[in-house]
């Protein structure tokens, strides 16, 4: 676990990936009912795409779509800071480490 935790670190200090982590203490938040995509066309226009097990779904009406903005700001601000996450996954990366090292 500790390596895949690395490797979580090592690709958040690329440029233009970033890395939140919502704390479990938030309780039920919109990414529990499902992974969602926000995509924004050549012509501006945005659309939201959702996927499951069976289908893939895309959302192009504009209420629909602004509901999915909506979950993805309340993620954000419900999120850890991108520096805050990456603390808590190097620390949760140590234990692991310290964990086996005590194995």
């Amino acid at each position: 676990m500790a390596a895949q935790l690395a490797r979580i670190v090592e690709q958040a200090e690329r440029p233009g990936i970033v890395v939140q982590i919502i704390p479990i203490a938030i309780g039920a938040h919109a990414g529990l009912l499902g992974e969602f995509r926000l995509l924004t066309r050549p012509d501006g226009s945005r659309v939201a795409y959702t996927e499951s097990i069976a289908s893939g779904q895309l959302i192009e009406q504009p209420a629909d779509v602004a509901e999915f903005e909506l979950a993805y700001d309340t993620l954000r601000i419900e999120a850890l800071t991108p520096d805050a996450s990456l603390a808590l996954i190097r620390e949760i990366q140590g234990e692991y480490e310290n964990e086996a090292e005590s194995h």
